[in-house]
């Protein structure tokens, strides 16, 4: 971040995504770990999923929990690690554009109209954070992980922030 923005001479913008993939990913980890709760969705045609027919009108679920954390998917899918989202290339490191079986905003065409919103919010907040403020826990086994949950309690994250100096 400090390279990104020459020290904190400026706050961090949505361009500077493309400068910052581990800050990207480290957002998409978070969303494949915490697993949006399951949306129904409805099929808009007769069609065929994995071999069943899907007649027009049936409420399909997605579950992204399974998704998320099966090993049949994911190396490791209890352990929280960024850098699964990434790859490199000879000359960088960037986010992978497609990862199979990430879907945090669900697929096709009722996806979450909001996502480049959360995306794009979610990394201006979480950077400028981290621009200006060291993040810690004093106990890390005080950190609870609510398994496919996005409303969780006030004291599930006791988090200090220290303000940075800037040298």
């Amino acid at each position: 971040i400090d390279r990104i923005t020459e020290r904190g001479k400026r706050n961090v913008t949505l361009y500077d995504t493309e400068s910052m993939p581990y800050t990207v990913a480290t957002i998409f980890e978070v969303l494949r770990y915490s697993s949006s709760p399951i949306v129904p969705h409805v099929a808009t045609e007769d069609t065929c999923i994995a071999g069943y027919g899907v007649t027009k009108g049936t409420v399909v679920f997605i579950n992204n929990y399974e998704l998320n954390t099966s090993e049949r998917y994911w190396s490791e899918p209890k352990r929280f690690n960024p850098s699964r989202e990434n790859e490199r290339t000879l000359q960088i490191e960037r986010v992978r554009k497609n990862i199979p079986h990430f879907l945090p905003f669900s697929i096709g065409k009722r996806t979450c109209i909001g996502q480049n919103l959360v995306r794009g919010f979610s990394f201006i907040i979480i950077a400028n954070i981290l621009q200006k403020y060291d993040v810690h826990s004093n106990d890390l086994s005080l950190i609870k992980m609510y398994p496919a949950c996005v409303a969780v309690p006030p004291d599930t994250y006791p988090l200090a922030f220290t303000q940075r100096s800037t040298v």
